[in-house]
């Protein structure tokens, strides 16, 4: 099973759930999964932010070598599920990838998976606004480990 999770730039929200459920499905045993991250507005190449880097390592994720990476159709082709951070991020697909909706939730969806509200970015905010979303993101990201390793 292959895994997407998607934000605007890639070099915050996304790459840090990216590396966070590798992390943490490397601790819970075997398992088949591939994980990736892109932008939906990504620039190729961009570094980490720093901040987000530093409360990534927190939770041993190192994101000094992640590089942004644009969204590629065969990169949304290939995925199985697709996660994404905002309403906007799923609006991005219903447009530009509409076949893709049926592999698209939101991060902070329900837990039967329905409706969902924003992981809103924190670039620019406080240190307070980058731990609130990272909380946030890494506790739905430990929900969705136990998915894949206990499915519903």
């Amino acid at each position: 099973m292959r895994v997407l999770f998607v934000c605007t730039a890639n070099i915050c929200r996304s790459p840090a759930a990216e590396f966070y459920l590798r992390r943490l499905v490397e601790r819970i045993g075997p398992n088949a999964l591939e994980i990736a991250s892109t932008g939906t507005h990504a620039v190729s190449g961009l570094p980490s932010d720093g901040i987000a880097a530093r409360l990534a390592a927190e939770r041993g994720c190192d994101l000094t070598g992640h590089r942004s990476k644009p969204m590629l159709p065969q990169d949304v082709a290939a995925a199985d599920r697709i996660v994404v951070m905002e309403r906007r991020h799923r609006a991005f697909f219903a447009e530009h990838f509409p076949e893709a909706m049926p592999k698209v939730q939101m991060l902070l969806a329900a837990p039967d998976g329905s409706g969902g509200r924003d992981l809103v970015d924190p670039t620019g905010g406080t240190l307070s606004d980058y731990r609130r979303c990272f909380d946030q993101l890494f506790d739905a990201i430990e929900r969705i480990a136990l998915s894949f390793r206990f499915p519903q």
